[in-house]
């Protein structure tokens, strides 16, 4: 499987998972309870009690699969730990009340569990986890931060902290540093290597304990398409909503939302936008959709794609093909012009068949420029027991003020 295969698959893992945690976030924390995708963490999630305001953070990891895409369960040994989840964990705690979520969708194996279950007891209670942890961001920090010669740097990764460290935790520190500081000189390393890592092992063993007593850790979160059944079966007790609406566009647009939500740098959203979007969606209403890709090696027609973006006037212009004629090819070709020419501009693209009516792709763009700052469309689009006429009217009239250029292929 492509990594860019593996990367779409983990955005999507990544926003079912969101959209599964906010609903226990929103009802457990009530009007003050904000979310953020793809903030500080994954998710940033926020709330206030009395005058304090709380965080916690979200690391979402998708289960682990093999080249084909198939499942392949790899648990979360300590050194993935250390070197992926732990540095933004320690960043995003130091100093404050905050709290750090990781949701894994394979398991973490027992040292790693041991080790946040200790909480701040873990130098006691999992010494050998503890320390060898310590010892993990120490050393990376340290051969990130200087020029280390690779031979040296190889044999510097693959040392392992003593056994039998004492059980005092300030001499269990004391030992560490020396017996690193004396396998580092022995290979050559410079004093300036001991030095920065012993600093880094005090740092670290000052502020990691406070650190591990707020972590939460769930495991096993499910595949993908398990994490949609649930969130399915939240949308359906929740709100009574009808399983085929759910299921056939409601869940689609709800994770969209949280996609287009996470490229708008800052922005966060409450119980109240989600719940839009939870009434927003209608059966009748026509989904927006990705543009489709051209091929690498395909040859543009700018002079045609240009009659589509700039050179032509009126409200409409209409390309007429057989199947197979070219006629989405083009369409891809028109959205790249237009972000050329007109960056500002807001395209949307339908695909509808001749039964559908103009309500039905107005109402779907609508939903999209709520997502813009651009309500009004839309709050006349899902205004119930109008006559399919008056609303078309309405809608058309209130697409004539917006305040930005929509260029809409359909």
């Amino acid at each position: 499987m492509s990594g860019g295969i593996s990367a779409i698959k983990g955005f999507d893992y990544q926003a079912t998972v969101i959209l599964d945690r906010l609903f226990d976030h929103f009802e457990r924390h009530g009007p003050s309870a904000k979310a953020r995708p793809e903030g500080s963490d994954d998710l940033d999630l926020s709330w206030t009690e009395g005058a304090t305001e709380h965080r916690q953070y979200v690391q979402i990891k998708k289960p682990t699969e093999d080249c084909d895409g198939n499942l392949n369960p790899t648990p979360w040994v300590l050194s993935a730990t250390v070197k992926e989840l732990l540095p933004s964990a320690i960043s995003h705690l130091s100093g404050n009340g905050h709290s750090q979520l990781w949701i894994v969708g394979d398991r973490f194996d027992d040292t790693v569990t041991s080790l946040i279950n200790a909480r701040d007891e873990a130098p006691i209670v999992a010494p050998l986890a503890y320390w060898s942890a310590v010892h993990g961001l120490a050393r990376n920090e340290t051969l990130t931060a200087l020029k280390v010669e690779p031979a040296v740097r190889k044999k510097l990764l693959l040392w392992k902290i003593p056994p039998n460290l004492p059980a005092n935790p300030e001499e269990a520190q004391s030992m560490l540093e020396a017996e690193f500081g004396k396998f580092a000189r022995g290979l050559g390393a410079s004093e300036d290597i001991c030095a920065q890592y012993a600093a880094k092992v005090t740092e670290l063993h000052g502020c990691l304990p406070g650190v591990l007593a707020r972590i939460e850790i769930q495991a096993i979160y499910g595949a993908e398409q398990e994490v949609i059944q649930r969130v399915c079966d939240q949308l359906t007790q929740r709100y009574s909503l009808q399983r085929t609406v759910i299921e056939n566009s409601l869940f689609r647009n709800l994770r969209g939302f949280i996609n287009d939500i996470s490229k708008q740098l800052g922005r966060s959203f409450n119980q109240e936008e989600l719940e839009m979007e939870l009434r927003c969606v209608w059966p009748q209403m026509i989904p927006i959709k990705d543009f489709p890709v051209l091929d690498s090696d395909h040859v543009t027609r700018r002079d045609l794609a240009e009659r589509f973006t700039t050179g032509w006037v009126g409200k409409a212009i209409e390309a007429i093909g057989i199947s197979g004629s070219g006629k989405t090819t083009l369409t891809a070709e028109i959205a790249e012009r237009s972000r050329i020419t007109a960056p500002d501009r807001l395209v949307y693209y339908a695909e509808v068949r001749s039964n559908v009516g103009l309500r039905n792709v107005l109402s779907g763009v609508a939903f999209h420029l709520r997502r813009q700052g651009i309500p009004e469309p839309f709050s006349i689009a899902v205004v119930p027991g109008s006559t399919n006429e008056d609303i078309l009217v309405r809608l058309v009239r209130s697409y004539s003020i917006v305040p930005r250029e929509i260029l809409l292929l359909i």
